[in-house]
């Protein structure tokens, strides 16, 4: 409904997912969208995810919070009241990796936050990666701080591509092992070259014949946005 030029490449490992996508045109016409990884994956991600969806609800629909960092900063507090634990217990490593974006359109600009997980904005047969904070959304063992917000200008033409580590993390090819991220992006730009309305099929073809016989290793997401 927001969005024109856009594909879902969305393939839980089981039947339920531990990743999700979320997205909310906001009051002034920009679009907030995000790709989660949560903890685990199943039964135990999917009840994290309906966790993510609830809180994504509240911050940016009914409390109109709109930049990415101040998103996940609330995230975080939410799920950390939430999973609440003593405190002469370990914490629980509930949580999740995340992509968030707002697009202002009518400016074509860019902000973006991330909990572990990058954006990629491809344009001119290049890829530009803005990595997100090497920190999580939730408990984990490290420092916590706030969450870094970007501020990208955007080109006509330009590729928008957020995705869960689940694509990356497949094991296949004539060794077995892991897709990477190296081989992803390559994938990537060869597929730009092609109608967006062939995107997710011909991502879907490409995983299959990258994983074989072997099963799939995680749940994967991507998204991708044409400016």
């Amino acid at each position: 409904n927001f969005l024109k030029d856009y594909f879902i490449y969305y393939r839980p490992k089981d039947i339920v997912s531990g990743d999700f996508y979320w997205a909310q045109k906001t009051k002034n016409g920009n679009i907030v969208l995000t790709v989660a990884d949560c903890t685990g994956h199943g039964v135990p991600g999917a009840f994290m995810s309906l966790i993510g969806n609830s809180l994504l609800n509240e911050i940016v629909i009914e409390r109109e919070i709109e930049r990415p960092d101040l998103i996940l900063n609330e995230i975080r507090s939410g799920l950390l009241h939430v999973f609440q634990t003593d405190s002469t217990e370990p914490k629980r490593r509930d949580g999740m990796d995340m992509s968030l974006i707002n697009i202002d359109f009518s400016k074509n600009q860019l902000l973006f936050s991330g909990a572990m997980n990058p954006v990629l904005i491809i344009r001119n047969k290049e890829i530009i990666e803005i990595k997100g904070d090497s920190q999580p959304v939730g408990h984990y063992y490290g420092k916590k701080s706030n969450f870094t917000n970007h501020q990208i200008e955007l080109q006509k033409n330009d590729f928008i591509v957020l995705y869960t580590d689940g694509i990356i993390d497949q094991f296949g090819g004539e060794k077995g092992k892991k897709l990477k991220s190296k081989m992803f992006k390559q994938y990537i730009l060869e597929l730009v070259t092609y109608p967006v309305e062939e995107y997710e099929s011909r991502l879907e073809v490409f995983m299959n014949d990258w994983k074989g016989n072997l099963s799939q290793t995680d749940d994967i997401c991507v998204i991708g946005i044409k400016v």
